[in-house]
Formats: C-alpha cells, sequence, structure tokens
C-alpha cells in the first residue's frame, strides 16, 4: 500500500516532534526542529486542497471581473472573466492566480478612485472567504 503524501508528510513530522526534538539538546536546532515539523504539518494540510483553493479563487475573482465588465469599457476585464483554468497542475494554476491578483488590485483601486463602495465590499469578501479557505490549522500537540 501506498500511503498519501499528506500522510507521509504529517508523519515526518510526527517523528520529528516525538523522536527528534527530544534528543537534541541544543535550543536553536530544537527550534529548527521544531519549526521542521510544523511546516511538515502545514504543508500536509495544504497538499490535498491546493489545487482547489486556487481554481476557486481564480472563480471568484473572474465572477468579479464579469460583474465589473458589466459597467466599463475595459475589454480586459470581460477576457479576464472569460479566461479558462489555467489546467490541472497547481504551479499553472497558481501563476494564473497571481496574474490575476494583480489586475484585481488594479479593479480595486479603480473601485477605491470611483467610489465604488458595492465593488470594494465585494472584493473584500472575496478576499476574505480566500483568506479562510487558505487557512492552516495547528493541531493539539500532546
Amino acid at each position: 500500500m501506498k500511503p498519501a503524501v499528506e500522510q507521509v508528510l504529517a508523519g515526518l513530522a510526527g517523528t520529528i516532534g516525538a523522536e527528534v526534538i527530544p534528543a537534541i539538546s541544543e535550543p536553536y536546532a530544537v527550534g529548527h526542529a521544531g519549526a521542521a515539523a510544523m511546516l511538515g504539518i502545514f504543508v500536509a494540510q495544504d497538499y490535498d486542497r491546493a489545487a482547489e483553493i486556487h481554481a476557486r479563487a481564480i472563480q471568484e475573482m473572474q465572477a468579479l471581473f464579469r460583474h465589473a465588465s458589466a459597467s466599463s469599457a475595459d475589454d480586459r476585464l470581460a477576457a479576464l472573466a472569460d479566461e479558462p483554468l489555467a489546467g490541472h497542475r497547481v504551479s499553472a494554476l497558481g501563476a494564473q492566480r497571481a496574474r490575476l491578483q494583480e489586475a484585481l488590485i488594479a479593479l480595486h483601486a479603480a473601485a477605491e478612485a470611483a467610489g465604488d463602495r458595492a465593488l470594494e465590499r465585494s472584493i473584500l469578501e472575496a478576499l476574505a472567504r480566500d483568506a479562510h479557505r487558505r487557512a492552516l490549522f495547528i493541531p493539539p500537540m500532546g
């Protein structure tokens, strides 16, 4: 049986925490080992959901672009709204997301300048939902 990547990462983090850290006497090294264990836990949490998180963020940004394009002469907004997902790889989705986030920042600045409080609120709500989806949790230790 092949263990899932997130199980391997969580297992490594557990081994570092339960076996390696207690065997280290140097406080600085203990801190580094603890940080490595915590990073393993966070990567394990993010591994399975990364593509979905990117895709949902892209779709939310595209909905904002679609809404804004209805009252804008900027053809780029409609083009961004209709752009297909970049693929299934996390790296491709991440690159697309980063590019769309730059456009979202520009849209947010334009909404602020125009006094479009409804669009500003919609953007901030989308960002809050994205932050919630991306949250990492520190599991109970002990």
